[in-house]
C-alpha cells in the first residue's frame, strides 16, 4: 500500500484563515541590514491585522527553531541565509546565527539535525535542516495552516525538502526562490508580494506579481502549496515503480529461460543415457 501524506487540494492558504500572528526572523541584519524592509514588513502586516514579533540576529539559535512551532505563527518570515548539504539539493538548511561548534548539539549534529554552514570565510554558523523541522518535537506544536515565506536562496530550485518539512508539520504554503537572489532583491520582492497579498490577492497572483528574476543573479520568487508535493511524490513513485519494472522483467524474462533451457538439457541429457545400446542394454548411468 502506498501512503500520500498530503491530499489535494489541501492547504490552500487564505488570509487570515490560521490566526493573525507574524514572526519576522532575520539573521542578515547583521550583514545585509535593511530598516526600511523591516519598517514597512511590520506596517503592512499590522494594517492588515496581524501582530509581529521581531527577531534579530542575536535571537536566532538554534532553541529558537525548537520552540517555533509551539508559538502559534500564521505567517513566519525567514530572511536568513540557506545552505547546502552534503549530497542534498540545493537551499535547503535553514542558517542560524548561532555560532558553531563540535561540542554543542552532538546528538542532533550525529543525527543529521543541525549541520554546520559556511556563510562567508571565517563565519561558521549552525544551520538547521528539514529533518530538524520533521523530527524536532514531533506530535507537539507544528504549523498549523501557516505561511512560510524563505528569503534565502534557491529553496525552490530542486527538490524542495525544506517546504516538504514544513507541510509536514502543517503548514499550508511555502514562497521562496527557484535560484541565486541577492539580499537587496529579495527584500524588494518579498516586500511586494506581501503587500499584494495583504491586500487580498490570492497567494497565486500575489507571487506572480513579485516574480521578475533577480537581473543579477536570475532567481525567480515562486511558491509551493502540499497538492504540488504530493502530485510529485506521485509522479515520483509512478517512475520508482516503472524503472523498476523495466529492471526486473528483463531479469525475469532471462531467469525463467535460463531454466526452461536448463530443463531441457536435463530431460535431452536423461533421454540419451536412457536409449539402448549396440547389446541391447540400458547404457550405464
Amino acid at each position: 500500500m502506498v501512503f500520500w501524506p498530503y491530499q489535494q487540494g489541501a492547504g490552500q492558504w487564505r488570509l487570515g484563515a490560521a490566526g493573525h500572528q507574524a514572526a519576522l526572523i532575520d539573521t542578515l541584519s547583521q550583514t545585509d541590514p535593511d530598516p526600511f524592509f523591516i519598517t514597512n514588513v511590520t506596517q503592512t502586516l499590522s494594517s492588515a491585522g496581524y501582530s509581529v514579533d521581531y527577531y534579530g540576529p542575536s535571537q536566532v539559535t538554534v532553541d529558537l527553531f525548537r520552540n517555533l512551532p509551539l508559538m502559534g505563527y500564521s505567517v513566519l518570515i525567514f530572511r536568513t541565509h540557506t545552505a547546502t548539504g552534503p549530497s542534498a539539493p540545493p537551499g535547503q538548511n535553514i542558517v542560524t546565527h548561532q555560532p558553531y561548534t563540535t561540542s554543542q548539539y552532538s546528538l542532533e549534529q550525529l543525527a543529521n539535525l543541525v549541520t554546520e554552514a559556511l556563510v562567508r570565510p571565517g563565519d561558521r554558523f549552525f544551520a538547521i535542516t528539514p529533518s530538524f523541522i520533521t523530527r524536532e518535537a514531533a506530535g507537539v506544536g507544528g504549523f498549523q495552516g501557516a505561511l512560510i515565506i524563505q528569503m534565502g536562496c534557491s529553496t525552490l530550485q530542486a527538490r524542495p525538502d525544506l517546504a516538504t518539512a514544513f507541510f509536514e508539520r502543517g503548514a499550508s504554503a511555502f514562497v521562496g526562490w527557484n535560484g541565486v537572489v541577492s539580499s537587496y532583491y529579495t527584500d524588494v520582492r518579498t516586500e511586494s508580494f506581501l503587500s499584494s497579498l495583504m491586500h487580498g490577492k490570492a497567494l497565486q497572483q500575489a507571487v506572480a506579481s513579485a516574480s521578475a528574476p533577480d537581473p543579477d543573479w536570475g532567481g525567480q520568487l515562486t511558491y509551493l502549496e502540499p497538492s504540488s508535493v504530493s502530485q510529485q511524490l506521485m509522479i515520483d513513485q509512478v517512475a520508482v515503480i516503472v524503472v523498476w519494472t523495466l529492471i526486473l522483467i528483463p531479469g525475469l524474462l532471462l531467469a525463467r529461460r535460463q531454466g526452461f533451457l536448463q530443463a531441457m538439457g536435463r530431460a535431452w541429457k536423461n533421454n540419451r543415457n536412457g536409449r539402448p545400446g549396440k547389446s541391447g542394454k540400458q547404457a550405464a548411468p
